[in-house]
């Protein structure tokens, strides 16, 4: 209790006047919930598991997943807050951020040590109100649009959850999720013959809804623009958000996990959502010319994959990806003030290349290079991650970063070619092993709370499937008539239809723009 309450309180300060005679910092209810953390956190590693009420069927309780939730979240929140507190010094409504990123950060723990669906429904409920609350809390014309899109996104995954839980409290009753299985296993035995569908199980219905929610608060599609319509909001308000927030949704699937393992056809679906928007939303991010629409785009092609490794059985792998993206996105997101100065430090002080190989050898050495790493540290240390589904998932990972770092190294080093080889393998198989050695402890700590869903036969196939449609969007993109018409589509992702369709007035006259045929007949779904 004291682990949300910390930053609920610090929400109550913040909305009152005491606040404004001065005292504590904007972060100090994070950092109490950081410390808890780190206590409850030592707890659960000797065998306990704290709970409060029933000792049978408890409200609240603390096991490995909703503590590494709580730490990731509570080390966000000390790190935004604290830069918020210097970000937005001389902003009026200043202390209207502070008290809606604290209730925010306590509804997501209220959420992450929820031992039963009905207040899990409850944190989650709280974290979309005050998700619109930050993006609106200025007040101005534009923050008030981006508000009203993202309360439509999000009001549809809510209403999807509530309605989920409605099912299972007029069916089962409210579920204790440490005892899902048996809840999965009565819901799949029951089905709606009290609406006349005496053929449709519950347990697929709910399974369906659950994946509903989860695809808005990750802005998957059709919920793909509400995360890069909030782009006007201030850069703590993106980080809290593009970082933490929108994690929210694997979280819940993980922690359903034993409800799609009887409902596979729920698995599809998510798999089929996850690879069209990895794909529309990483080619958006390639193509945005600013620095936080790129990775607002890549936040959700980011969530995509995690959903996608929760899809094919591989939970380890995605609470791995959620707290490394957490941590990544929301230091980029806090450094990207400085985008243009690094990016201006860097081209001067790039040296001259003297190297004259073809493209093509660059090119099959970056692709070269990290399978060999990634070979020959699954040889070595053969970690627990490398295996069945998360093995997949984690490999795909690995070697994507992988060829964009060696592609990019290759590309920069002025030095000759063998040194530029021996380097980049050398790196790669260190940094490999120890994102391994970090995954594979992760996920052991996490092993007693996680769950397998469908099975692992599944993620070659996704994977396959997700590489043919990147073939096919690369083939597009070169067309001499499909590439105009494909960029033109990926530039509408997450702009207002409005703004791409009003006409112009008397008097104005504008230049015909190649997305004028393509933003109208997709700005809806964007």
């Amino acid at each position: 209790m004291l682990l949300v309450l910390a930053p609920a309180l610090m929400a109550l300060w913040f909305s009152g006047p005491a606040h404004r005679m001065g005292g504590l910092p904007a972060f100090a209810g994070a950092a109490g919930s950081l410390l808890i953390g780190l206590i409850l956190s030592a707890l659960v590693a000797t065998g306990r598991r704290p709970q409060v009420g029933d000792p049978d069927a408890p409200w609240l309780r603390i096991d490995a997943l909703s503590v590494t939730l709580a730490l990731v979240v509570a080390l966000l929140g000390v790190t935004v807050l604290a830069y918020a507190s210097r970000n937005l010094q001389g902003d009026p409504m200043a202390w209207r951020f502070m008290a809606l990123a604290n209730g925010l950060l306590a509804s997501t723990l209220l959420m992450g040590v929820a031992a039963r669906f009905s207040v899990l429904a409850l944190g989650w409920v709280l974290t979309s109100g005050a998700v619109v609350g930050l993006i609106a809390y200025r007040g101005d014309p534009g923050a008030r649009a981006a508000a009203r899109r993202t309360a439509t996104a999000l009001g549809c995954g809510d209403l999807a959850l509530v309605a989920a839980l409605v099912v299972v409290l007029a069916s089962v009753g409210d579920p204790d999720l440490r005892a899902l299985g048996d809840t999965a296993a009565d819901l799949a035995g029951r089905d709606l013959s009290g609406l006349g569908l005496p053929s449709l199980s519950l347990a697929p219905v709910v399974a369906l809804l659950l994946v509903v929610a989860a695809a808005a608060r990750a802005a998957q599609l059709p919920f793909l623009g509400w995360l890069t319509g909030t782009l006007a909001a201030p850069t703590p308000v993106s980080a809290l958000l593009h970082a933490g927030a929108v994690n929210a949704g694997g979280f819940l699937l993980i922690r359903f996990g034993p409800l799609l393992e009887v409902t596979p056809s729920a698995a599809r679906v998510m798999i089929a959502v996850t690879l069209a928007t990895i794909v529309i939303a990483a080619g958006a991010a390639l193509i945005r010319p600013d620095v936080k629409g790129s990775l607002a785009a890549s936040t959700s092609a980011q969530m995509g994959f995690m959903l996608l490794a929760v899809a094919v059985g591989a939970p380890a792998a995605a609470m791995s990806h959620l707290v490394g993206h957490a941590l990544y996105k929301s230091t980029r997101f806090l450094g990207a003030g400085d985008a243009i100065g690094r990016s201006l430090a860097a081209r001067r002080s790039r040296r001259p290349q003297d190297r004259t190989e073809p493209a093509a050898l660059r090119t099959g050495l970056a692709l070269l290079i990290p399978v060999v790493a990634l070979a020959a540290v699954g040889a070595v240390l053969s970690p627990s991650t490398m295996h069945g589904a998360d093995g997949w998932i984690v490999g795909t990972a690995v070697l994507a970063a992988g060829v964009q770092a060696t592609w990019s190294w290759l590309a920069r080093w002025p030095g000759s070619l063998s040194a530029a080889v021996a380097i980049a393998l050398a790196t790669q198989t260190v940094a490999v092993a120890a994102y391994l050695l970090l995954a594979s402890a992760l996920g052991h700590a996490l092993e007693s709370s996680l769950v397998e869903v469908p099975g692992p036969g599944d993620a070659p196939v996704a994977l396959a499937m997700l590489g043919g449609l990147v073939a096919l969007g690369w083939a597009l993109a070169r067309g001499r008539s499909s590439g105009p018409w494909l960029f033109a589509l990926l530039a509408g992702v997450g702009r207002p239809p409005s703004a791409s369709t009003r006409q112009p007035t008397r008097g104005e006259r504008r230049a015909p723009q190649a997305s004028d045929d393509v933003v109208p007949a997709v700005g809806g779904l964007w």
